[in-house]
């Protein structure tokens, strides 16, 4: 596993359908109010990629079938973690999971914040998670990233893009695509010594 140091970029799956992407990169900070900030920045022929229609926003289930980000956070060395998914028709969702794939009853009631740019040459993402969308740090104090995104060309078919891909179909789920070491936190970050 990395250490979080630069910024972070995804890799296409073997198996994606061409969607005419040329990067994808994501860089994660924490914000003064103790946010963790996902900036995602996708580099593509606009033109060749299918976005869902603008919508009124809220959460939504199965944002995965059509372009969207994703991020997962675990506690280090825990079985336990937390999706998160955007979509550019300002949708979203928060799914806990007690392990892999296993769904939990209750997800956090919390609403990311979302800021969606679209140009010619790319779509640009900032997600603010607060402090009451952060799970619980593992026991060595760090949390443990997945970051993800399916991007929909205009044919339909899918691109799977991630931090690591690990052998066979796509899955963004598997811990052993959490590659990110973050130092977890759980209160405003203070003023620089």
């Amino acid at each position: 596993m990395r250490a979080l140091c630069e910024p972070a970029n995804l890799l296409p799956h073997p198996d994606s359908a061409e969607a005419g992407v040329l990067s994808l990169r994501v860089e994660i900070c924490r914000d003064a109010g103790g946010a963790l900030v996902l900036d995602y920045r996708l580099r593509a022929d606009m033109a060749r990629i299918r976005l869902p229609a603008p919508g009124p926003g809220g959460a939504a289930d199965e944002l995965w079938r059509h372009t969207c980000f994703e991020g997962f956070l675990a506690p280090a060395g825990a079985p336990d973690y937390r999706e998160f998914n955007f979509s550019p028709c300002s949708a979203w969702a928060v799914y806990d999971f007690s392990a892999y794939r296993a769904r939990g009853a209750d997800s956090p009631a919390a609403a990311p914040v979302q800021h969606w740019d679209t140009g010619p040459g790319g779509l640009r993402l900032v997600a603010r998670l607060q402090p009451a969308l952060l799970p619980r740090a593992g026991a060595d104090g760090q949390w443990q990233l997945a970051l993800a995104a399916v991007i929909e060309n205009r044919d339909g078919g899918i691109a799977w893009w991630a931090l690591r891909h690990a052998a066979g179909r796509p899955d963004f789920h598997l811990r052993a695509n959490f590659a990110l070491a973050l130092p977890a936190f759980a209160t405003p970050a203070g003023p620089p010594p």
